[in-house]
């Protein structure tokens, strides 16, 4: 499984990189790119589903289109709007319906420091592409949080340990059978761990 992601939608592209510990995103369009980093800390795994409407083109093909009713109303009761004005709404709303349609995003966010929302577009290239990946990520982010804060120390107490878990579980990386099951497996070493500590000592 690829650990990049590479999406294109019209002048914008994007890149997103998995590393060991971090997010890699660049953005380039015409004006230029921007390169972020985002570590795994950082990144929520809770992702949201967005289905977008560019309201620079859709707002006015709403206005157009009620000033198209509004213009046809008045020719059939009888009022002096040309078959002129008609056509001119007709076209406008045309091209910007046309515009709004192209534009019109389907997102998936990914919550960044609990405020910024990191936006992938769902099917680009594919849908199960950015759904692996996603995956993946998140995959990563739970392999990094327990090698850094779990097995990295394990003479932590069993209260460190469960902190740790608790996190992990309210963040939603593990799921409450993993948060059981683990909780039971640390406490377990840990106290075979001090009983083999007690019998060294009383052999001593």
């Amino acid at each position: 499984m690829s650990t990049v992601l590479r999406q294109r939608r019209f002048f914008v592209t994007k890149v997103f990189e998995i590393s060991n510990k971090s997010l890699k995103v660049k953005v380039s369009n015409l004006l230029g790119s921007i390169n972020e980093e985002f570590n795994f800390e950082d990144i929520g795994c809770k992702y949201v589903l967005k289905n977008m409407l560019p309201w620079k083109t859709a707002i006015p093909t709403a206005l157009f289109i009620i000033g198209f009713i509004i213009t046809v109303v008045d020719r059939i009761i009888g009022d002096s709007k040309s078959i002129e004005d008609i056509m001119f709404y007709t076209v406008l709303i045309i091209v910007l319906g046309t515009l709004t349609l192209l534009n019109r995003r389907n997102t998936t966010s990914i919550f960044v420091h609990n405020i910024k929302l990191l936006d992938l577009y769902t099917k680009s290239p594919s849908n199960t592409e950015v759904t692996e990946f996603l995956k993946l990520l998140k995959s990563r982010q739970k392999e990094y949080f327990f090698d850094r804060y779990i097995n990295s120390d394990l003479n932590q107490s069993f209260e460190q340990i469960s902190s740790t878990l608790n996190w992990l579980y309210n963040a939603d990386f593990i799921d409450q059978d993993e948060f059981n099951n683990l909780k039971e497996y640390h406490l377990k070493r840990l106290n075979d761990n001090e009983s083999q500590i007690k019998f060294n000592f009383s052999n001593n």
